[in-house]
């Protein structure tokens, strides 16, 4: 060799036990680097240790006398007196002969040889500063108070795990209590937003520093840090706390400190120790006020503390600061493994014999205690059983000994630093005695301290040390205060769980106060807002150290300072090191006690090491030939005294970690290591904690130790520990694992749990009941799966099945329940649904529904945990074909890259086998391209894949149930993917999924393709991959296999040897499973429902039984839960217990028996239900195993029994009073009087007195009846199923409530919104207006178009979701009454064309212009249909009908609708109404108001090709194209929900007359007889003149009902007492005005004296009034006004209030209403309510328009009388008026047209014989009417500017037309003949004369033309001058015109 490494060897002795009379030491050897040393060479490090042994004196022993203590500098003196010896040649060594030289090689070649010396002397050099910095240095910190002692301090905390699992577990409890009261409780204080980690990313970034460019700053890293920063703050209590720690410590390590002192020291810091008890807590979480008054949640704090979460998030070390990799700063390679090689053999015991790091020695014990050896130390007097092992059974009773206190070491030849080790000697007594077999281990200073204090007491009292007897006292405790605790709640996951819920309330806090959250729905803001607690996990059965921290920083301390002290350069003699047990402990053995149930043990516990385990030897293949001996592991045993002592050596050990935050470099303020003291020592899971089971090799690194190593377990019962158990009690014992590998043997140990120091080293106490395993995991939910064949038609492929779903529905859902019923025969034949109710009922989804719902499973190590396979045996247990195994293969994802020393990237060889897989990867983004998204492209994976064989397990459940797919668990059901499913290739973008076929799917129970197969070669470990670990498998389209919804089926027979990859293994603790069926009512809470029924199935054949798991566990029978229809007479729920499931109704025959429990549920129509399943465990498991029950316990005698006031001690007389005085208020269930129970008990809970056992099972069964009736989620979770019997119809049609008024109002939508604001709230702002009553015309709102409406109606609840109130009318949906856009053009009009859009027949006037007019000029209008509002979010109710009050409705639903800036809430039944803008203008119509239901279930009718029935609402709307007959059918349903007909007011003013130049309208009439041929005297023709107002359109400018109005004055023109208006004398209202002569009104100041308009006010100007004609003598008309005589027929009263139909078409007097006058006759129309101008009281003469096809105007016909003038001028004053409006709004502006009222006519004619003879005929033809002669014009009439008209009367002849005859053309016979007029009524007569033959051969008639005579409007000899003198007039006309036929009249 040519390296070498120089140092010193270190010594230390332990004491290792007496045996046989023997005492044995074991030296450790330690090598210390130097690099002046030059005796030793650690390259010959064998060789080096004998040389060292073989210079060596052998042992040097110290005895203490009275009062002496290892501070006592005395003793270390060099006087014979105090420092003994025992020679060599006493102590006998055990060690093998070896060839020195052979060993010595085979040390260099496992050592690594030259290379591997050369890194190792680099890891030992003190000069070469290591990549990790040395924890005695880095942990020191400064005091958190400047100058205080020590001057610096070690960082080390605690973690509090023990505090937190008791906090917790009683927090949990009083959530559970709140469930069992039915409260709800918040037991954290208010989350604080700006404690998000968000916020505090945002904060950190804004103030940090600089920051370096090569180190992403990521918001993880920001997260990181800011929690670090926070953190460590949270840790100045613990800092303070740690600073008097040390404090007490350093004066513990002071030697000039007496032992008095010194134990003082320690002891005075025993208060800190005190944190919040248990009793605390438990007070805490039992009062609820603490967390339900609101003042005290002012104070609340958290139930983790603060320094809980510091320490559990400093534990787990962040990415570096530097922005390297996330792991600890390490040395080189070969560096790091040659420390880790050297460390090995020294921690290993028996390698550590073999290369001389151990060596064993032994002595007669007399040589020990002689006199001038160890007998001069003082014998303090001890109480204990040093109990000799040869009868195991027997544990004879403690006896009181001598001890005496050594210190020990090997007597070498080199000089430094004397290392002395601590021990304690107790010799033996006699050899037949059986209690003092005599004791020699390490003993702590404290304990020699602790009895120079006070040399009667053990110390034990004092709590200052950790160990005594080579066993950690676990009963140690300081007034309340228990230093060890046993738990079985995963501390870890729980600290972690809460930390990570409360970030996230934080989190959710934070989003909550934006207000952006105000706009989420309830129920998201009720999951941020989620006030439940972490999910707690069982973390077996654990042993905890509450003062891990004190306990870590003495072992700082006193390292240090040995470390300090240690020069091997110093005189022999002048430093001397004394090393105690807790400076020797390496680690821990665990030991369990159990107390078996047979008489003969049961008054002492059965205990058995955890740690036990057998560990095999031998060389690693071609490293060395040269090996010691060819037996290998062998030799080694021989370096031990004996078998028994290697195995002890061998054994696991404990070692409690801690975990080291190095701030250097991460903080700038902060240079130190923190150290986290773990406080869990060991956690006891199930499996030995020596060797975990299973089979496992781990391929070593080749610069990693060249000794191959096999562990395994002992298989000899005695050696192997009890099972672990639900509810079975515990105790623990701890023995300290020394330095070399020893421990105090088992055997011995007994002994001192059992009966020294009164079984207090035991936890519990050795005689206590002992501490059971909890479970805190509660009950899953049930699981849910649906049979194959409820999916379809099945075919059985190769590696799958396939399904062609049935009927038109989509596939069934795990969580919902749908059974159909069709009313409509449309709607079923859309739905593909027959006729025949008996084939509805077989038809799945229509007439039933099914799921099976099973127990929920749990892992075979959890359901061993129940004991549940106990005794089970033969067909029971699996063993594989043939009895050779199970064969199975695991996946192991494998790490990139491949690294060939890391096993994480590597499969193992020869055992492992990789397949690749595809998993999508996100696709790096161009951060440069803002529009690119995240895509994802797919990667390889490499998945190693180890094949292994189970020899044997305990079978599953479901026996026959295909649960065997190959991922484990039942197979899945898939929608098949349509055409298009991608194979995956590396790197390319991944594709979208392709859609799912509609009609197909599959049902997978394994990859479709064959597989990759591993290890081909090997038939013993060849398998078939058929599933996938993370990814895809090439060949299956990309798509992931285990997928889908569970599907229950059968399983194939062709299947019965495929391998159960998990097999079924249900929750032991469930063994009923509770069915609820509410069916919803006013709400699915069970008070609100409208039926409710609960019942409970038993899962197993015994439904109660002894032990934690059924007897025939575990074949929990799966439950058939089928939906089907009725109609709400059938029980709600039935069940059947037990039943084949081949028997059950529509099950195919699954070819074997497989006992099942079969439920009902019946729904009636519409009816929709919420399924609740919960399983339900049995008393014992409430009672002993369900870790809720004994917190609730304890908190119950907590709450019974009266606490002293500092929360520490708690004394309770009887705890069974106590408990049930506290468990009422605390759970609201009440415990029997009667029950008295045990006498007393020893069980706890945290320290907390439980009743005894007999009251806690009345306890859990009154929770289990509970959780019979109801869940209590925190025992056991529900799964929930939708149950839904969907109606395409509403079972009934909307019915309005007999009795109740329907009203309407018209008003905008602040009115609206004020109107459905409470009622007494409205009623301060709107009065009156509130109540529907008063929505009477005048108060409609004006310029208003919402509708408000209120009325009452039925409903039937269950199947109707929603109601439409709609209204029918004209134009009510667009609005367009007249649409001017329709129409013919204007040159089509003036030609009288008519389209023809076939081309061959004119167009329907109703096509054309939207409305249908008659013959006599009204119009029709097709109606249309609004919806005016929509109520939805009602509850089906309790009943079968729901009342809905409209208003009530509309403000039950504004109150709950979200506010501005207000969070939406949460509503039992979100009621909403909306009023969609259903009429789009304010005019007015008259309505039918009628209800639609609508169907509740829409959604559950579509099919799954998006179809939804046609017919979906009672009554239903009528779709295109409807027949004749559907109409009709249509017509009826509507007519019979008609709620109410009524106008709907009109809230605008008509807009002002849009009129044309008003016209004559003639009415023609003569008195031809009947039958034709008939002869009369005298015939005539007559014309009546009336006024023909015409308008343009459009019309309806105020909606339906509008009329053309004339404007009359006074508005009592037709009344009685109005004066003789037509001379001019009115008498205005009121009646006792008096006659007003308009002819002599006052002086105005003008000089017209009669009537102007301006004296009728503002308005006058459109009051209609007569003028005269100037141009005609008798023009004018007796009085200015018209008066009543001048209007015929018109109605005084008419009522308008009718539909329009029934509305006077003709004159209507409408009495004083208000007109609105214009500002000026030029003003620009206003149709406000107030107008400018204000209102003139009027009356009007109404008319219905009518409309002209012809012209497209609209037109009155207005019958004037101008009571004998001739020609007058009447100005009308023109206005619309609708009647249906508020009074103020009912008249349109104004408007004047003049129009010239033509006389009326008649022709006449008789005919006579003129003479006898009577041949010859005279024809009198006679015009008579009002005319107009010429006035006197001073004499001279004949040049007056008015001349009489002037007739000429012809005569025309035509000869008689014979039968086929084409007629003659009619002729002249004589005229125009131009009589003068007559006298008075003017008229003109011809007389004509002819033979009696012509008259008869002729047809004869008689043309007259009347004309004007007018000066002409031009002359020949312009200019002329003064023709106002001359005679000359000419024709103007004609005036009238007549052809009057004579066929009629008889010749008298």
């Amino acid at each position: 060799m040519t390296v070498k490494i120089p140092v010193n060897i270190a010594a230390q002795v332990v004491a290792a036990g007496i045996y046989a009379k023997k005492a044995r030491f074991t030296v450790v050897f330690a090598p210390v680097y130097d690099k002046d040393a030059q005796k030793y060479d650690l390259v010959d490090w064998p060789r080096s240790v004998e040389k060292l042994l073989s210079d060596g004196k052998g042992l040097e022993i110290i005895p203490l006398g009275q009062n002496e203590s290892w501070r006592t500098d005395a003793i270390f003196n060099s006087n014979p007196t105090k420092i003994m010896k025992l020679a060599k040649d006493k102590l006998r060594r055990f060690s093998p002969a070896v060839d020195l030289q052979k060993l010595t090689d085979y040390w260099r070649k496992v050592m690594g040889d030259d290379a591997g010396f050369e890194a190792l002397k680099i890891a030992l050099d003190p000069a070469i500063k290591p990549a990790q910095r040395d924890p005695l240095e880095a942990a020191l910190r400064d005091p958190e108070k400047p100058g205080a002692f020590p001057p610096k301090v070690p960082d080390i905390h605690g973690t509090w795990r023990d505090k937190s699992v008791k906090e917790l577990s009683f927090e949990r409890a009083a959530h559970i209590a709140a469930t069992l009261r039915r409260e709800t409780l918040d037991t954290r204080p208010e989350a604080k937003s700006a404690d998000a980690l968000s916020i505090q990313i945002r904060n950190l970034k804004n103030r940090i520093g600089p920051w370096p460019k090569t180190v992403p700053l990521t918001d993880a890293r920001l997260a990181a840090m800011a929690e670090d920063v926070q953190a460590y703050g949270d840790l100045k209590d613990s800092r303070i706390r740690a600073d008097e720690f040390a404090a007490a410590r350093k004066t513990f390590q002071d030697k000039s400190k007496s032992s008095k002192e010194a134990i003082e020291a320690l002891v005075g810091k025993h208060p800190l120790l005190l944190a919040r008890t248990p009793l605390a807590a438990a007070m805490h979480f039992g009062n609820s006020l603490t967390f339900t008054d609101p003042s005290k949640r002012l104070t609340l704090e958290p139930a983790l503390s603060k320094e809980a979460k510091a320490a559990y998030r400093l534990a787990s070390r962040t990415q570096p600061f530097d922005g390297g990799d996330s792991f600890f700063a390490a040395d080189s390679e070969a560096v790091e493994f040659a420390r880790r090689r050297l460390f090995a053999l020294q921690s290993n015991p028996s390698l550590g014999r073999l290369f001389r790091f151990v060596i064993d020695f032994d002595c007669d014990v007399s040589a020990l205690v002689d006199k001038d050896v160890a007998g001069g130390a003082f014998p303090y007097i001890d109480t204990a059983l040093d109990r000799d092992p040869a009868d195991p059974s027997e544990l004879p009773a403690p006896a009181q000994q001598e001890s005496r206190f050594l210190l020990l070491r090997l007597a070498a030849a080199d000089g430094g630093s004397r290392v002395w080790s601590s021990a304690k000697l107790r010799a033996p007594a006699d050899s037949k005695a059986k209690n003092t077999a005599g004791h020699f281990l390490p003993c702590t200073r404290e304990e020699i301290d602790a009895r120079v204090r006070d040399n009667a007491s053990d110390g034990r009292e004092l709590a200052v040390f950790e160990q005594i007897d080579g066993m950690v006292d676990l009963g140690q405790h300081w007034h309340a205060e228990k230093r060890y605790q046993m738990i079985s709640l995963d501390p870890v996951l729980a600290i972690g769980g809460d930390d990570a819920k409360e970030k996230r309330r934080a989190e959710n806090k934070k989003t909550l106060n934006d207000p952006d959250s105000k706009l989420m729905l309830p129920q998201v803001r009720d999951e941020l807002a989620d006030k439940r607690l972490a999910t707690q996990r069982g973390g077996g059965l654990a042993l905890t150290d509450r003062w891990r921290q004190m306990h870590g920083i003495a072992r700082f301390l006193d390292s240090t300072a040995q470390r300090d002290q240690f020069d091997p350069k110093v005189q022999d003699g002048a430093v001397n090191i004394v090393l105690d047990a807790s400076d020797l402990t390496v680690g821990y053995k665990l030991d369990v006690g159990v107390r078996p149930n047979d008489n003969i043990k049961k008054d002492r516990n059965y205990w058995h090491t955890l740690m036990h385990r057998t560990v095999r030897y031998s060389p690693t293949q071609k490293v060395s030939a040269h090996v010691p001996a060819a037996d290998f592991d062998g030799d080694i045993t021989k370096h031990y005294p004996d078998s028994s002592a290697r195995r002890d050596a061998d054994d696991a050990q404990l070692q409690t970690p801690s975990a080291l935050r190095d701030w250097l470099g991460e903080s700038e303020t902060l240079t130190h290591t923190t150290v986290f003291m773990e406080e869990v020592i060991g956690a006891w899971r199930g499996d030995p904690l020596g060797l975990a089971c299973g089979v496992q090799s781990h391929k070593l690194n080749p610069q990693d130790l060249r000794i191959d190593i096999s562990y395994d377990l002992p298989t000899d019962p005695a050696l192997t520990p009890p099972p672990l158990r639900f509810g079975w009690h515990y105790h623990f014992g701890l023995r300290a694992f020394f330095a070399g590998g020893v421990s105090l043997p088992l055997n011995r140990a007994v002994g001192h749990y059992e009966k020294s120091r009164n079984g207090e080293l035991a936890l519990p106490k050795a005689d206590n009941h002992g501490t059971p395993l909890l479970r805190y995991e509660r009950l899953e939910s049930p699981a849910i799966a649906i049979p194959d064949w409820l999916f379809g038609e099945l075919k059985s492929e190769a590696t799958y099945t396939k399904v062609t779903l049935r009927g038109r529905f989509a596939a069934p859902q795990a969580g919902r329940m749908l059974v159909r019923s069709f009313d409509d025969p449309v709607n079923r034949s859309i739905a593909d649904v027959p006729d025949d109710p008996g084939k509805q009922g077989r038809l799945p989804g229509v007439g039933f529904d099914r799921r099976v719902i099973l127990a929920p499973a749990v892992t075979l190590d959890f359901a061993a945990l129940h004991d549940a396979f106990r005794g089970k045996k033969g067909k029971d247990i699996e063993r594989g074909p043939n009895g050779k195994g199970i064969k199975m293969c695991d996946p192991r994802v494998l790490l990139d890259p491949e690294n060939p020393n890391d096993s994480e990237t590597m499969p193992i060889d020869k055992e492992e086998e990789v397949v690749e897989e595809f998993t999508p990867v996100p696709k790096p983004m161009d951060r440069a391209n803002t529009k690119e998204g995240l895509q994802q492209v797919w990667a390889k994976v490499r998945v190693a894949w180890r094949p292994y064989t189970i020899a044997s397990r305990p079978r599953g459940g479901l026996q026959g149930v295909d649960h065997r797919a190959a991922w484990g668990g039942f197979p899945v059901y898939r929608a098949r993917a349509s055409r298009g499913a991608a194979e995956p290739v590396l790197g390319h973008s991944i594709a979208a999924t392709p859609a799912p076929m509609t009609d197909e799917g599959e049902i997978r129970h394994r990859i479709k393709t064959a597989g990759p197969e591993i290890f081909k070669n090997d038939n013993d470990k060849k398998r078939s991959i058929l599933w996938s670990a993370v990814g895809v498998l090439q060949n299956t389209d990309g798509l992931v296999d285990r997928s889908g919804t569970a599907v229950f089926r059968p399983l194939p027979s062709n299947r019965d040897k495929d391998v159960e990859r998990q097999p079924y293994y249900p929750d032991p603790a469930a063994v009923t499973l509770v069915i609820q069926v509410v069916v919803r009512g006013d709400g699915f809470e069970t008070k609100r429902a409208r039926r409710v029924d609960t019942k409970s199935i038993a899962l197993y054949k015994e439904e109660t039984f002894k032990g934690a798991a059924p007897h025939d566990y575990p074949d929990a029978v799966p439950v058939v839960l089928d939906v089907v229809r009725g109609n709400g007479t059938e029980n709600l729920v039935k069940v059947n217990p037990r039943v084949d499931y081949g028997n059950i109704p529509h099950t195919p025959s699954p070819g074997r028996t497989i006992s099942a429990a079969h439920v009902t549920v019946t729904l009636a129509p519409g009816e929709q239900a919420s399924i609740r399943c919960w399983c339900v465990p049995t008393v014992t498991f409430l009672t002993h195993i369900w870790a809720g029950t004994a917190t609730l316990a304890a908190m119950s005698v907590v709450n019974g029994s009266k606490p002293t006031d500092d929360k520490k001690v708690l004394s309770v007389k009887d705890v069974t009073q106590a408990f049930k005085a506290g468990v009422k208020p605390l759970t609201s269930l009440s415990i029997s009087d009667k029950s008295s129970g045990e006498a007393a008990s020893t069980a706890d809970f945290a320290g907390l007195p439980l009743p005894p056992s007999e009251i806690i099972r009345e306890f859990a069964a009154a929770v289990r009846e509970r959780m019979l009736q109801e869940p209590l989620p925190e025992i056991a979770a529900v799964v929930e199923i939708e149950a839904v019997h969907a109606v395409d119809l509403p079972q009934q049609a909307p019915r309005a409530v007999a009795g109740q008024k329907w009203q309407l109002l018209r008003a905008k939508t602040e009115l609206i919104n004020d109107l459905l604001l409470p009622e007494q709230t409205c009623k301060a702002l709107r009065g009156n207006l509130c109540m529907s009553a008063n929505w009477t015309p005048e108060n409609q709102m004006s310029d208003a178009v919402d509708v408000l409406i209120d009325g009452s109606l039925r409903v039937h609840g269950a199947s109707t979701e929603a109601v439409e109130i709609r209204a029918r009318g004209t134009a009510a949906a667009r609005g367009r009454f007249d649409d001017v856009e329709r129409g013919r053009s204007r040159d089509d009009r003036a030609r009288g064309l008519w389209p023809k859009p076939d081309a061959q027949e004119p167009i329907k006037a109703k096509r054309l212009f939207g409305f249908d007019p008659a013959e006599d000029g009204s119009v029709s209008f097709e109606p249309e249909t609004v919806t005016l509002l929509r109520l939805e979010g009602f509850l089906p109710g309790t009943s079968g009908e729901v009342r809905i009050d409209l208003l009530n409705f509309q403000r039950e639903a504004k109150a709950i609708e979200p506010k501005p800036n207000e969070p939406i809430q949460a509503q039992a039944s979100p009621l909403r109404a909306s009023r969609p803008a259903a009429f789009p203008d304010a005019r007015a119509r008259w309505i039918e108001i009628f209800a639609v239901a609508i169907s509740r279930h829409t959604a559950a009718l579509r099919t799954r090709y998006d179809e939804l029935p046609e017919a979906l609402s009672k009554p239903n709307a009528l779709g295109p194209g409807a027949t004749k007959d559907e109409e009709d059918k249509a017509e009826d349903a509507i007519s019979k929900v008609i709620m109410d007909r009524r106008w709907l007011p009109a809230t605008v003013r008509p807009a002002r007359v849009v009129s044309l130049s008003p016209i004559p309208a003639f009415a023609w009439s003569d008195n031809v007889p009947t039958p034709p041929s008939a002869k009369i005297p005298s015939v005539f023709v007559s014309r009546t003149v009336r006024v023909r107002i015409r308008a343009q359109r459009p019309w309806f400018s105020s909606g339906e009902g509008e009329r053309l109005g004339i404007v009359i004055w006074p508005p009592n023109l037709f009344d009685k007492d109005v004066g003789n208006v037509s001379h001019d004398v009115v008498r205005p209202s009121p009646a006792d005005r008096k006659e007003i002569n308009l002819r002599a009104l006052p002086s105005d100041g003008s000089v017209i004296q009669e009537l102007q308009d301006a004296d009728l006010g503002t308005g006058g100007a459109w009051v209609t009034r007569w003028g005269a004609d100037p141009i005609r003598t008798n023009g004018g008309v007796q009085g200015w006004l018209l008066s009543k005589d001048n209007f015929r027929g018109v109605t005084e009263q008419a009522a308008f209030s009718k539909p329009p139909g029934e509305h006077p078409k003709d004159a209507v007097l409408v009495k004083n209403v208000l007109m609105p006058v214009p500002a000026d006759a030029d003003a620009a129309e206003l149709r406000a309510a107030q107008p400018p101008g204000g209102f003139m009281a009027v009356s009007l003469i109404t008319y219905a328009p009518r409309f002209d096809p012809d012209q497209e105007t609209w037109y009155v016909d207005v019958d004037l009388n101008p009571c004998g003038a001739a020609y007058p001028f009447v100005r009308l004053g023109l206005v619309r008026y609708q009647p249906n409006a508020p009074r103020a709004l009912q008249v349109s502006e104004p408007i004047v047209e003049w129009a010239q009222v033509m006389p009326e006519r008649r022709l006449s004619a008789i005919a006579k014989h003129i003479d006898k003879d009577r041949k010859q005929v005279e024809v009198t033809a006679m015009l008579e009417g009002v005319a107009s002669g010429p006035d006197a014009n001073n004499g001279h009439p004949e040049t007056s500017t008015a001349q009489a008209p002037r007739v000429y009367f012809t005569l025309l002849q035509r000869r008689i037309k014979a039968d086929d005859a084409v007629p003659d053309s009619e002729l002249v016979f004589a005229g125009p003949q131009i009589p003068a007029p007559g006298c008075g009524c003017a008229s003109w007569t011809a007389v004509f004369r002819m033979s009696d033959d012509e008259y008869r051969g002729y047809d004869w008639s008689v043309f007259a033309e009347e004309v004007d005579r007018l000066r002409p409007a031009t002359y020949a000899d312009e200019p002329r001058y003064e023709t106002s003198e001359d005679t000359n007039f000419v024709d103007t006309g004609p005036r009238f015109a007549a052809r009057l036929s004579l066929n009629n009249l008889r010749v008298q």
